[in-house]
């Protein structure tokens, strides 16, 4: 019979990190291990089977997913109004060279905070084997 690998899902909230290892040792949760250099504290461990394995890829993508996200756009002059066609490609030109880069929020959904994402990663581990 073919022996089921044990993971652990580790947090550091200082760092809002959170993620995924092997287990190894006699670690068990709520023990501080150090995870590439940060100090991290195990959330919980679980049995490395299909289904835990799948909800722990869906947790994690559905973690990320809800981060705040910033993407760049061009925001033109305010007294600038584009109505749909231009007189003059010079102009178009112009304006566009007066715009400035500004970053804005890509997605409007988001953990409200850090303890939202643990209570979410909680509600995983209350399904898996």
């Amino acid at each position: 019979m073919k022996e089921c690998k044990k993971y652990l899902i580790y947090y550091n909230e200082a760092h809002q990190l959170i993620g995924l290892r092997e287990h190894h040792f006699d670690w068990e949760e709520g023990d501080t291990i150090t995870t590439n250099g940060v100090s991290t504290v195990i959330f919980g461990i679980f049995e490395g089977t299909d289904k835990n394995r799948t909800l722990a890829g869906w947790l994690f993508k559905t973690l990320r997913s809800f981060l705040p996200k910033k993407k760049r756009e061009k925001i033109v002059n305010a007294d600038y109004e584009y109505i749909g066609w231009w007189d003059d490609e010079d102009d178009e030109i112009e304006n566009l060279k007066k715009a400035r880069q500004q970053f804005i929020d890509a997605h409007k959904q988001i953990w409200k905070d850090f303890d939202a994402e643990l209570d979410f990663i909680d509600k995983v581990f209350d399904i898996m084997d």
